[in-house]
């Protein structure tokens, strides 16, 4: 680490000590003690020694259209099924595919799917699983994968009450 960066991580760490560390810091293992694979033994390792994706976090993929980021999470989820888990599918850019998702390792037909047109249909639609699974107990493990925000306009947008 340079001594610009060295500076600066100190500077935001002092303001922030509870929610700042380095990337080598061995602290994801501790709030996620299990992840999910991704398939890929060595990404696994790379993602924290937690078995792969860290359960309990919000998880981004970031890249160039038709780069494998659906693909991805796809794996994620079929791995997810794998270990009893249940997947909500928010399909935002109404491009799920029961085949691709087969593909992959997924049940299709044991995938939640919802289709929301703006960003507060995709809550509303996060929320309402939450509140059912709530209210009916449910024990195991739940995913849900949002496909993809980065175009889904708000309401206000939609209104043009910008």
């Amino acid at each position: 680490m340079d001594d610009k960066l060295a500076e600066l991580f100190k500077l935001v760490k002092k303001n922030n000590p509870d929610e700042i560390w380095k990337g080598d810091d061995v602290h994801m293992g501790s709030v996620a003690p299990y992840g999910i694979t991704s398939g890929l033994a060595e990404l696994d390792l790379f993602l924290g020694g937690t078995g792969g994706y860290p359960a309990g976090k919000i998880i981004e993929f970031y890249g160039k259209p038709m780069c494998g980021k659906t693909t991805a999470a796809l794996q994620v989820a079929a791995e997810w099924q794998k270990q009893g888990g249940g997947v909500h599918f928010v399909d935002a850019e109404v491009s799920f595919s029961p085949k691709r998702a087969k593909e992959v390792g997924c049940v299709p037909e044991h995938i939640i799917k919802s289709e929301p047109n703006t960003i507060e249909g995709i809550f509303s639609s996060v929320i309402s699983t939450l509140d059912y699974l709530e209210k009916v107990n449910y024990d195991k493990p739940f995913l849900f994968i949002v496909d993809s925000v980065t175009g889904v306009p708000t309401l206000a947008d939609l209104e043009g009450n910008i």
